[in-house]
């Protein structure tokens, strides 16, 4: 586990594949890896992570669907879809986009992601 370079992006993704939760945990395997190599290493840039992983987190960034500002009732209304697989995709990419900027995640930009790609689908 490699724990420099990681950007805000990769940060928040590792975040959503784990878990708020088990990202900790992930951390402190790194450390104990560490330790366990007996060769004196230091776990000052898991700390670092450790730290922007708290931030993150503690921003309320977006990591899953329900953090999503609409839902899949939201989409079926304003852009008049039936319930159907599609409305699973489009919440699916409008997710990553907020993952790679939170900024995004507001009803009227994600409505207008959500129409930009079903208008160049087709």
């Amino acid at each position: 586990m490699f724990t420099t370079g990681v950007t805000d992006k990769g940060l928040r993704r590792l975040i959503r594949w784990l878990g708020p939760d088990m990202i900790y945990e992930l951390l402190d395997l790194r450390r104990a890896d560490v330790k366990a190599q007996g060769m004196g290493g230091r776990t000052d840039d898991v700390d670092e992570l450790q730290q922007r992983i708290t931030d993150e987190i503690n921003k309320k960034s977006p990591f899953g669907l329900k953090d999503l500002a609409i839902n899949g009732r939201d989409l079926m209304t304003e852009l008049q879809l039936p319930p159907s697989p599609e409305i699973g995709r489009v919440l699916a990419y409008l997710l990553e986009q907020v993952l790679d900027d939170p900024g995004q995640n507001t009803r009227d930009k994600l409505l207008t992601l959500s129409r930009n790609l079903l208008d160049n689908k087709g």
